[in-house]
């Protein structure tokens, strides 16, 4: 089910409405549903690739955007190169992602944390950097949910137990992440599997 987050309006703004590749989306709703069969065709994809090498690499990272968004936007599969509110300076991405999945590398190397924690902390800061455009929080989570398989585990429900509505779920996604800005993964774990 499509649901609009409070405060966003039904139509596209100018600049999302120029990165479209389908012209004929207008609204909100549209792009929504338009947006979730594309993702349902990323998600075939990963499971017809399992065990075909790790995905813990920046190609898979982009390849997997571009697989989520391709027929919905001019530059998925692209490290952001623009400024934003969020995230590094977009000329330092490319550097900042190698080097998070290089820590993770040695996480998995060391056994430093289980499964779980280690994946989360991965999360958080892939989602730290804001490597792409648009379409953050989903790429980052289906990766995150990718290197769980990887490590022999389920992938995360990221709330989906829940009786909470999409708005409520974002909010208490976003307040897990900030509380991990101060190394507290706890708060973001605990919502992952719930």
């Amino acid at each position: 089910m499509v649901t609009l987050l409070p405060g966003r309006t039904w139509a596209l703004e100018v600049r999302e409405r120029q990165a479209l590749l389908p012209l004929h989306l207008s609204t909100r709703y549209e792009l929504a549903a338009w947006e979730q069969a594309n993702m349902a065709k990323a998600i075939s994809w990963l499971e017809q690739r399992r065990r075909r090498g790790t995905v813990l690499t920046s190609r898979f990272m982009r390849t997997l955007h571009k697989k989520m968004f391709d027929e919905t936007w001019d530059h998925a599969g692209r490290y952001r190169r623009e400024k934003s509110s969020r995230g590094v300076a977009a000329w330092t991405v490319s550097t900042r992602v190698e080097d998070v999945i290089a820590k993770a590398r040695g996480w998995i190397q060391q056994s430093s944390y289980p499964a779980d924690e280690l994946a989360i902390r991965f999360h958080h800061r892939i989602s730290e950097i804001h490597p792409f455009e648009l379409g953050n929080g989903r790429a980052t989570r289906l990766m995150t949910d990718s290197l769980m398989v990887e490590l022999g585990r389920a992938a995360f429900t990221w709330g989906a137990n829940s009786a909470l509505s999409a708005a409520d779920l974002r909010d208490q996604y976003l307040a897990g992440l900030r509380v991990a800005d101060n190394d507290n993964i706890g708060v973001l774990l605990d919502f992952a599997g719930s």
